[in-house]
């Protein structure tokens, strides 16, 4: 027993640091088109970011494809079956990352921090956790862009692992149920969205607001990659016998709610995102935005389309679209604690998101000054139109 809990773990610890060393690599040698952030360099210069994310996770799929049957004890079901050592792998990975980044602190060349000159006078435990540095960059890939990467290639084999673990225990995909299908449809939706508008994450708070430090290493590294995906183990069952979807009574509304909910979610969140590229980059700040005229205050704050529904009208579409995936596997009866668990990932949204908008706030209020309190007052609601 010991030796097979051996080479388990010895397999899971090269698969996961062959993929995150695999996307570093795969970052630094493809090509990708150039594009101009939101973030600035020391000298005050939109930085240059190289994107080529869709085309290092469709290498990667292929590779790792291709590694399942050159490899016997590595098939596509791999990350489903050795979940946990997966995952304590990356937990470990993410924190090594996340001490190594702490070490260097303000070392990193044309160094920039998120925090201002107040970086300084933040406690030790303050900067390992919120990090440093704004911007790092090694051998030509952005850090910051690397651990998104990493995160939403992890997520897509999660999925891809768990389709052919459930194909496998059900004879072929025609056995797969028709809400783990929907769900596995959102998220796949939900990773690919943002590597083809991956030059839209350039004008994201996470971007131009945001150090990389623990909460950012680790979390892209481990949480991200094995979080994201909660809503598969209603659906999967690796130690054996039926998963508990097989126990769902499913209602005649629930995939049609799910998929309503979602795309009302990826309309907001996607939409809203685009309207606010375009109005950063100039693209079209004098013409309309689809079918919304382009209005903003002192040509600095959106006020019409979607950013005139609410002020975090995208965190809004982000909680919905959790909300969708996680009724595909949220009802099954009798409950159980892997029926709970997709339930944790709105929740996290809520937790994360309700946060993030109060720091925002602060940080646009002190930005734009007596700008931002006539804004509030033409837009007045939060994240939820007439609620909060």
């Amino acid at each position: 027993t010991m030796s097979v809990d051996s080479t388990a773990w010895a397999l899971s610890a090269c698969y996961v640091i062959s993929v995150y060393t695999g996307m570093w690599f795969l970052s630094m040698l493809l090509p990708g088109r150039r594009s101009r952030g939101s973030a600035k360099d020391c000298n005050g210069k939109h930085l240059e970011y190289k994107l080529n994310g869709l085309l290092c996770t469709l290498v990667g799929c292929a590779a790792v494809y291709v590694v399942s049957y050159a490899v016997p004890t590595v098939q596509l079901d791999f990350l489903i079956t050795h979940f946990t050592e997966c995952a304590t792998v990356a937990f470990i990975i993410g924190l090594v990352v996340s001490i190594v980044l702490f070490a260097i602190g303000d070392s990193w060349p044309e160094h920039v921090s998120a925090e201002g000159p107040t970086h300084c006078r933040m406690s030790g435990l303050r900067r390992f956790f919120v990090g440093a540095e704004l911007n790092p960059r090694w051998m030509g890939v952005d850090i910051k862009m690397w651990l998104y990467l990493v995160g939403v290639f992890m997520v897509i084999l999660t999925l891809v692992s768990a389709v052919a673990h459930e194909c496998k225990r059900s004879g072929g995909a025609a056995g797969l149920h028709a809400l783990f299908l929907v769900y596995v449809g959102e998220m796949l939706w939900f990773c690919f969205d943002y590597l083809v508008f991956e030059h839209v994450q350039l004008t994201t708070y996470d971007l131009f607001a945001e150090n990389v430090g623990f909460k950012l290493a680790w979390g892209c590294l481990c949480f991200y990659p094995f979080f994201y995906p909660i809503c598969v183990w209603p659906f999967v069952n690796p130690g054996g016998g039926l998963p508990a979807i097989e126990q769902l009574q499913m209602f005649w509304g629930q995939p049609v709610l799910s998929v309503v909910l979602f795309t009302c979610g990826a309309i907001l969140s996607r939409g809203s995102n685009l309207q606010k590229y375009a109005f950063k980059t100039a693209m079209i700040r004098k013409r309309n935005f689809f079918f919304f005229r382009q209005e903003s205050i002192a040509g600095k704050l959106l006020v019409s389309g979607f950013w005139g529904v609410s002020r975090h009208v995208n965190y809004l579409g982000e909680i919905l679209m959790a909300t969708g995936m996680a009724l595909c596997g949220g009802l099954a009866q009798p409950f159980s604690y892997r029926v709970l668990l997709p339930w944790l990932y709105p929740l996290y949204y809520v937790i994360l998101l309700f946060s993030r908008e109060r720091e925002d706030n602060r940080r646009c209020a002190q930005k734009y000054g007596t700008l931002w309190a006539v804004y509030q007052k033409r837009v007045p609601y939060r994240i939820i139109p007439y609620v909060y």
